[in-house]
């Protein structure tokens, strides 16, 4: 930013902020964004990030009709914003240590690791991975990280998973420990996110930089990086639909290996900090028009 010759300040409400002045004000979150309409007339530019499923709701929306320029995190996002926008996809704090993890001893995993709320589809994995290991008859896993047999979600998966005779097939492991997490997806071939709508899945990225295949639906943000490497890996909201697509994954090692790699390059290229920085400063320079 400095390269610029602008002063950049990006607002949140995690600490008390006073007389706020300069070129660029960004905002993220809605209560942030909310307060920038104040703050805007002490800004050359005001621009505010649209980050989550909130965007959904039409009273946000209409928020995000006040800034000058509104920063997307996804296609899926840009699509829903009436106003002047562009895309920036966020990129993983831990990005490149990610991409030096050992990738070699990927084991039959089907992996996923976020909430377990509704709208990230967890409730979909019993019905995908009955059709999963009842076509391959191996020894395949889901294991799903981030939340508890005791949510309730959670108990319903194990529920649903007894009912399916699969319950030696699914695994909740709770929340790990960021090291232990990272090992888990290092080790897992399949990432799954079955969302119903994801503004972005950091998550699916990280495990993606960590090679594993990556299956998501079209309502999941990070589609836009993904389909990069292969449009196939993106299905609609139908189980069956999902559960093939890894089925074809886990019955052929070569394409397993070849597209786990070819989606970790992807990742390391395209979000790349060179990358980034290029495409911000150019949002902040189309702000400022």
């Amino acid at each position: 930013m400095r390269r610029l010759g602008h002063d950049v300040r990006v607002m949140t409400l995690r600490r008390p902020f006073g007389k706020i002045t300069g070129d660029v004000l960004i905002t993220e979150g809605v209560r942030p964004t909310a307060i920038g309409r104040l703050l805007a007339v002490t800004h050359r530019c005001w621009s505010a990030i649209a980050a989550s499923p909130s965007i959904l709701s039409p009273p946000v929306n209409t928020l995000y009709s006040a800034p000058d320029l509104v920063i997307a995190v996804s296609s899926l996002v840009k699509d829903l914003i009436t106003n002047k926008s562009l895309i920036l996809h966020p990129r993983p704090p831990e990005l490149d240590t990610l991409l030096k993890f050992p990738i070699d001893s990927k084991m039959p995993w089907v992996c996923y690791s976020g909430v377990f709320i509704p709208i990230k589809g967890v409730h979909k994995i019993p019905e995908i991975a009955r059709d999963v290991v009842g076509e391959l008859r191996r020894e395949v896993k889901f294991i799903l990280a981030g939340g508890s047999q005791r949510d309730t979600l959670g108990s319903y998966i194990i529920k649903k998973a007894h009912g399916y005779g699969i319950s030696d097939n699914i695994k909740i492991v709770g929340r790990l420990p960021r090291s232990d997490l990272l090992r888990l997806l290092s080790k897992c071939s399949v990432y799954i996110q079955p969302s119903l709508f994801d503004a972005f899945s950091i998550a699916a990225v990280e495990a993606a930089a960590l090679g594993s295949v990556p299956v998501v639906t079209k309502y999941v943000g990070s589609k836009d990086v993904i389909t990069k490497v292969d449009a196939n890996l993106v299905t609609d909201l139908n189980p069956k639909s999902m559960a093939k697509i890894i089925i074809e994954l886990l019955n052929n090692d070569l394409l397993l290996r070849d597209l786990g790699r070819v989606v970790r390059k992807v990742i390391g290229e395209y979000l790349s900090r060179s990358n980034i920085v290029r495409q911000v400063s150019s949002l902040i320079i189309q702000c400022l028009e």
